[in-house]
């Protein structure tokens, strides 16, 4: 964790620095040609000297002030920083680019700066500065990404909330798995995620919420807005077809990030997981930390989940695998086959061990296995069968 820190403080020095450098030799090049005299150059020359100090100034500042909140996180013990972890935890902070604030819903209620590895409570107010992207996981396959100028509070409490409250800004749900219903609300309007997909929300200036669903379908109370569309509300909402105009850089950096996280995916090992802190007793979606790159990843219990921009996870859990034409036989998981197979109608996979849809039965997952107690009693998982699986188109090109 201390690595990620300053590393980004480094790279605020650097920017900066070279900041005030270009300023400065522009305005000596102009003095120059404006053919001002020597005492003049000579007194610029002194103030460059002095603005550049004073940047040393303020970046020596922000790296104690990111080494002081660094100590306040505590690293992985030894044995495990070798070693993947597992967790089915909402609200974890996968990546931040620039930088953001959280605001804790527990007293005191002061801004503190929110990094890479940060954990959001029920209540937590998140802002984003200028020229900053945040990625919030959310229930495991589901992210939370959001640009600049964005804030919104965390409302999820992991059991009868599932709930963003989007106060302005723009921000995006990828969701390759919902197992219980995502709302968003905003101040003219509250949305419910009930299946897989992409879905982009906009506070515009006057307070209007506007809603653009890439893949999926979202209920604005009870009006349906299906794949392809977009509908602005400020009283009675208005109902249009999206296009590619209304793409930005926000879902460029989305979809980059869903390529990132799959090739990600892709690098995780059978091995190493098999002989880390988890056991046989994990049978379900979770989120996994990978130490060798200091990142975290979606790993499905099963094989057959994908990515709504039509990349597929290709590794899952390395203990169970369901075969529903086998009589309901669970067998060993882990990998795929090289490029994930080849994608069925159903949402399944033909290669690596098959996929977890059949091309005639609408590709629902199967509920997975009896959940193993450290005292080796069972007991079934309450949350029963998933979603299906949203379908590969390609994904488009990387960015």
């Amino acid at each position: 964790m201390p690595v990620v820190i300053q590393m980004s403080a480094l790279q605020f020095v650097e920017r900066e620095y070279n900041r005030r450098r270009r300023i400065l030799s522009a305005v000596k090049s102009h003095l120059l040609e404006e053919g001002k005299p020597a005492y003049a150059v000579a007194s610029h020359r002194e103030a460059s000297m002095k603005s550049i100090y004073e940047a040393m100034s303020i970046a020596a500042v922000f790296l104690v002030a990111q080494a002081t909140l660094a100590q306040d996180r505590k690293p992985l013990p030894p044995d495990e920083a070798s070693k993947y972890v597992v967790s089915a935890k909402a609200g974890i902070v996968g990546i931040i680019e620039g930088s953001a604030s959280v605001t804790h819903a527990v007293p005191p209620a002061t801004p503190d700066m929110l990094i890479f590895g940060d954990e959001l409570r029920t209540g937590d107010t998140v802002t984003t500065g200028a020229a900053s992207r945040a990625e919030i996981l959310l229930d495991p396959g589901c992210y939370l990404r959001v640009g600049d100028g964005t804030q919104f509070v965390y409302l999820i409490d992991g059991s009868a909330n599932n709930k963003i409250k989007l106060v302005r800004g723009s921000a995006i749900i990828e969701a390759a798995f919902v197992e219980s219903d995502i709302v968003i609300d905003t101040p003219k309007s509250s949305f419910a995620i009930k299946e897989p997909g992409i879905y982009r929300f906009n506070i515009l200036s006057g307070g209007a919420s506007e809603v653009i669903v890439r893949k999926g379908k979202v209920y604005a109370d009870k009006i349906e807005i299906k794949a392809g569309k977009k509908a602005i509300i400020d009283g009675a909402p208005m109902i249009a077809a999206s296009s590619k105009n209304d793409l930005d850089g926000l879902d460029d950096w989305s979809k980059y990030r869903a390529s990132e996280l799959i090739a990600t995916n892709k690098n995780l090992s059978n091995s190493v997981m098999k002989g880390s802190i988890f056991a046989s007793g994990f049978v379900s979606n979770s989120w996994i930390y990978d130490p060798f790159c200091r990142c975290y990843t979606f790993l499905p219990w099963t094989a057959g989940f994908s990515s709504p921009y039509g990349w597929s996870y290709s590794v899952y859990n390395p203990f169970w695998y369901f075969s529903p034409w086998s009589g309901g036989v669970y067998y060993s998981g882990g990998r795929s086959s090289p490029g994930g197979g080849k994608t069925q109608p159903g949402g399944g996979s033909d290669a690596g061990g098959g996929g977890h849809g059949h091309p005639n039965r609408g590709g629902i997952h199967p509920p997975p296995p009896p959940r193993i107690t450290p005292a080796g009693r069972s007991f079934e998982p309450s949350h029963g069968a998933s979603a299906p699986a949203p379908s590969h188109d390609g994904g488009g090109k990387k960015h």
